[in-house]
């Protein structure tokens, strides 16, 4: 008798077990989840709808959104180039779809977080490398900045990881 390959919830492999065939999903679907993977996806998932909620407002009520900034915080808000408000776009509805995923427990939320991080990155380079913007905005968006960084790059190796262990299918 041949030895049993390892069933794993994240791999392409096909498992015959007992005369049945069992995919991925069958796999993947008896893998116990900790409660606390659930705590995760959901603070995920809040977090980015508060970064989808942020653009669709920009996009919707600009003025209201710069109400509170200083005159030249207001122009350098209202002139973004269009390439920005896309990258911006795709990279918190990434964000939000990553989380989501999370939810769902598939796979692909590695794929959502690593691309909305990489997306802010892009954004971030344009804030502060291409234009001044330390100068122009407080201190507190800074942080802000980093920590919605930091947060984008923690769940893309969190859905990594829980890939590897099988709780993503």
């Amino acid at each position: 008798m041949l030895p049993q390959p390892r069933a794993r919830g994240h791999t392409l492999l096909t498992v015959i077990k007992r005369g049945e065939v069992m995919t991925d999903a069958a796999t993947s679907e008896s893998v116990h989840v900790p409660a606390w993977y659930w705590i995760v996806a959901v603070v995920a998932a809040l977090f980015n709808v508060g970064g989808v909620a942020n653009y669709i407002m920009t996009q919707v009520d600009p003025e209201a959104t710069t109400a509170q900034m200083t005159a030249e915080q207001a122009a350098y808000f209202l002139n973004f180039p269009t390439w920005y408000v896309t990258v911006y776009a795709l990279a918190t509805h990434l964000a939000l779809a990553g989380g989501i995923l999370l939810l769902l427990r598939f796979r692909f939320a590695f794929h959502a977080f690593a691309a909305s991080a990489l997306l802010y990155a892009i954004s971030v380079f344009y804030h502060y490398v291409l234009n001044d913007v330390v100068a122009t905005m407080p201190a507190g968006m800074h942080i802000f900045s980093a920590v919605i960084g930091i947060q984008l790059v923690l769940f893309a190796v969190f859905a990594h990881w829980a890939a590897g262990r099988g709780w993503l299918r």
